[in-house]
């Protein structure tokens, strides 16, 4: 079953790097190249990942503690792009270096990034983006107390990332501990997560296809 999952998160993760790059190519819009890079760049590293996790010398943990900060703090930085209200972008700027610190603080200080996952700024990161994910979806409720979702990708792919990274909060805290203790609480998660990645990847493939309607 997990097998199967996650052939499906490589599938819809690439689906949404491929549809990106293409409405990017259509459309010429920076933020569409932005977002695409990021789906790119999560695609060829978890594929990467997969490919190399039976070799010895692969450690696990220090390659996805690297490579799953880029994209949350790429993502946290999107929505200095997207916020109309000034304070609002700052406070985005202002989280996304705040997340960069706190990473390294929790890298040198608090948890080894050989050993175990870095849950501290992974959850302060996830938090951090879903702030800025309400407040966007705020703005735009308040623009139009009715959102046309067709004409609004934004919103399509804010609903994506809330699902993952907002649904997956509560259980990354207590990744470390429960791994540990619970062989079967790691197969839950990780299926769970592999679900919530397939869901969070096709509601950004709607996302960029509402682009071309607009």
């Amino acid at each position: 079953m997990s097998a199967i999952l996650k052939d499906c998160v490589f599938v819809f993760e690439f689906l949404a790097a491929f549809v990106g790059i293409i409405t990017f190519l259509r459309i010429r819009s920076s933020i569409l190249l932005y977002l695409s890079l990021i789906l790119l760049f999560v695609f060829v590293s978890d594929y990467y990942g997969s490919l190399n996790q039976k070799s010895s010398e692969f450690s696990k943990f220090k390659y996805y503690n690297i490579v799953l900060f880029p994209p949350l703090v790429l993502y946290i930085g999107t929505y200095y792009y997207l916020l109309a209200n000034p304070k609002a972008k700052i406070w985005a700027l202002i989280g996304s270096l705040l997340y960069i610190g706190i990473y390294v603080v929790n890298i040198k200080f608090l948890q080894p990034i050989h050993a175990e996952f870095l849950t501290y700024s992974y959850c302060f990161g996830s938090l951090l983006l879903c702030i800025n994910i309400l407040v966007y979806l705020k703005e735009s409720l308040e623009k139009d107390k009715l959102p046309i979702l067709k004409e609004s990708p934004f919103l399509w792919i804010s609903f994506g990332l809330f699902t993952y990274y907002g649904v997956n909060l509560p259980f990354i805290g207590f990744y470390n501990y429960l791994a540990k203790v619970s062989q079967e609480f790691l197969t839950i998660y990780f299926n769970l997560t592999f679900v919530l990645s397939c869901i969070m990847n096709l509601l950004i493939c709607i996302g960029f296809l509402c682009f071309k309607i607009r």
